[in-house]
C-alpha cells in the first residue's frame, strides 16, 4: 500500500500545462521570498479514496471532502511551509494564493469549503502576458507632460505599430531635437526606417527619463 499512503511530490507527474503553472508559480513565490514546498501533485484513485475513508470509515482527521480531485488528473498540486515556519502558517499561505491570482491559478482557499494548501488550473490555463512597467510608466508620463500620444498604442510592445512611429517623433519634438539632446544617437536608422519595436520602446523610455 506503500502507492497509497505515500503522496507523490514530483512535479513531472503534473500533466505538462499544470507543471508550467506550478513551476511559475513556485518560481515567483521564491522571487517574493515565500517559503513553501510542494507535498503533493499527482494522485491516484486508490489514494484519493483512502484519504477520503480517513476521518469517515478509517481513523483519523478529515482531510479532503470529495473522492474526486483534480489531482487525479495530474492537474493539481498541495503545498506547505517550510522550516521554521509552522507547516501551515495561515499567512504565508495566503501570500502564495494572491501569487495563484496573478497568474491565473485557482487557489483552494477561495472555495466554501477551504482548502489552502491546494492549487489548481483547468485545461484552459495560459500563462499570463507579462507587462512591461518600464514602457508603461514611460508612456503615462510622456502623457502626463501634455505630450499627446495614446497610451493604448506605445505602452504594450505587441501593439506598436511602426507605421505610426513617424507621427510620434514629431509629437517628441521631431528627429533633429531628439539627436541633438542625445535621446536618439543612430539618426541614420530613424530616417531610412530600420527600427524596430524594441527600438520605439528604448526611445520612449530615454525621452520619459528626459522629463
Amino acid at each position: 500500500m506503500s502507492n497509497v499512503t505515500s503522496a507523490c511530490r514530483d512535479i513531472n507527474s503534473l500533466q505538462p500545462l499544470a507543471k508550467k503553472a506550478c513551476t511559475l508559480f513556485l518560481t515567483a513565490c521564491a522571487e517574493r521570498g515565500i517559503d513553501i514546498f510542494l507535498t503533493e501533485c499527482y494522485r491516484s484513485q486508490e489514494r484519493q479514496d483512502y484519504l477520503y475513508e480517513q476521518g469517515r470509515t478509517r481513523p483519523g482527521k478529515m482531510v479532503t471532502w470529495t473522492r474526486n480531485s483534480n489531482h487525479k488528473g495530474g492537474m493539481a498540486w498541495d503545498i506547505a511551509c517550510k522550516a521554521p515556519n509552522d507547516l501551515y502558517d495561515k499567512k504565508i499561505i495566503a501570500k502564495a494564493g494572491a501569487v495563484a491570482k496573478e497568474l491565473g491559478i485557482e487557489w483552494g482557499g477561495t472555495w466554501t469549503t477551504p482548502d489552502t494548501p491546494h492549487f489548481q488550473i483547468s485545461k484552459d490555463w495560459k500563462e499570463p502576458i507579462k507587462q512591461d512597467h518600464d514602457l508603461i510608466n514611460a508612456v503615462a508620463k510622456i502623457i502626463s507632460k501634455g505630450i499627446s500620444i495614446n497610451a493604448t498604442n506605445w505602452n504594450d510592445l505587441a501593439r506598436i505599430n511602426l507605421k505610426n512611429v513617424d507621427a510620434l517623433l514629431l509629437k517628441l519634438g521631431g528627429l533633429d531635437k531628439l539627436v541633438a539632446t542625445g535621446i536618439i544617437a543612430n539618426h541614420y536608422m530613424w530616417r531610412t526606417g530600420s527600427y524596430n519595436a524594441n527600438h520605439v520602446r528604448s526611445l520612449l523610455i530615454k525621452y520619459a527619463s528626459k522629463l
